[in-house]
C-alpha cells in the first residue's frame, strides 16, 4: 500500500512545497504528508511514534545523501532509475509506513533531516 501512497504523497509535497523557502520547506513536507494521510484514512493522523534510534538516524542519513545527489532539485522518489540511495530510502520510508500504519515518524525525521543536512 505505501508503494502506491508514496509516489502521490511526493507529488503533493513537489506541488505545495516545490517553491517554499529552505526555512519552512521541512514543515510544509511534514505538514502536507500528514493532511494527505488524513485525506486518505479520513481520520486525523495518529500521534507520532518515536522510530528507532538506529531507524531514525538512518532515514535521516538517506535523506541527506539522496539530496546531496540532487543538488539544487527536489529528489524525484519516483524516478524509473533510481540510485541505489534512493532505492534504500524508498525501502526503509515504505517499511515504516507500513510498520507504524503512520507516516508522522517519517515525515518528523525527514523534518530534522532538512535542518540538519547541511550540518553533515
Amino acid at each position: 500500500m505505501a508503494g502506491e501512497i508514496l509516489p502521490k504523497a511526493m507529488a503533493r509535497v513537489v506541488e505545495r512545497c516545490g517553491t517554499a523557502d529552505c526555512a519552512v520547506f521541512g514543515d510544509c513536507f511534514m505538514d502536507t504528508l500528514k493532511e494527505m494521510q488524513e485525506e486518505l484514512l479520513g481520520v486525523p493522523a495518529k500521534p507520532t511514534k518515536a522510530l528507532p534510534a538506529a531507524q531514525r538516524e538512518r532515514l535521516v542519513t538517506l535523506v541527506c545523501e539522496v539530496v546531496a545527489e540532487s543538488p539544487g532539485k527536489i529528489p524525484d522518489m519516483n524516478s524509473p532509475n533510481p540510485s541505489p540511495k534512493m532505492r534504500e530510502l524508498n525501502d526503509l520510508v515504505s517499511q515504516i509506513v507500513d510498520t507504524q500504519g503512520s507516516v508522522s515518524g517519517v515525515a518528523d525525521a525527514m523534518k530534522e533531516a532538512m535542518a540538519t543536512c547541511s550540518e553533515r
